[in-house]
């Protein structure tokens, strides 16, 4: 085989590539759209994992979505995810959301102290207002205690522009606001 006929068939070996995960890529985005769209604040939703139970919005940064109980693979593909050992909003306690750096939570890496919170769900809405951010490592826990206050904390992987698994994470506390 001739260099010039090489080149060719790896030119189109990496289009056919290159198509294919773009077209997986919008893919998700699409269903993440759609399962967005389905949440409705009215209609009563269990804490049962997999399923819809509220919806985040942080207006600044154009943020909001959905937020699924749970934190598996497959929830956060969607979007964000609450951790199941942490009190709901209406509970007393640190309400904690994770979401993926590079879809959901992207808009974070400009959050800033005094941004507004809403969180939105079929018991309520309760605000929140950004009193920090700090970076730990995964195996820091420290965010996610209690604190004296109601509170919420989202989480995503941090660098935001790593590619691949992040060694680092991204925790910003808010503080409900009255």
């Amino acid at each position: 085989m001739s260099l010039r006929r090489l080149i060719q068939t790896l030119s189109v070996i990496a289009i056919a590539i290159g198509a294919g995960l773009l077209g997986y890529g919008a893919t998700v985005m699409i269903q993440a759209r759609e399962y967005n769209r389905s949440f409705r604040p009215d209609a009563p939703a269990p804490l049962v994992e997999g399923a819809p139970i509220g919806e985040i919005s942080i207006d600044r940064l154009g943020l909001r979505a959905v937020v699924t109980e749970g934190d598996s693979d497959a929830i956060l593909d969607r979007g964000p995810g609450h951790l199941a050992d942490t009190p709901w909003i209406g509970k007393a306690g640190n309400v904690v959301i994770a979401g993926h750096r590079d879809t959901t939570f992207r808009p974070l890496r400009n959050v800033r102290t005094g941004d507004v919170i809403d969180v939105r769900s079929h018991s309520g809405s309760k605000r929140y207002r950004v009193v920090s951010t700090r970076i730990v490592m995964p195996t820091d826990l420290s965010v996610l205690k209690r604190g004296k206050t109601n509170s919420l904390t989202l989480l995503t992987c941090y660098p935001f522009g790593f590619i691949g698994h992040a060694p680092k994470r991204f925790a910003v506390r808010a503080v409900e606001i009255e």
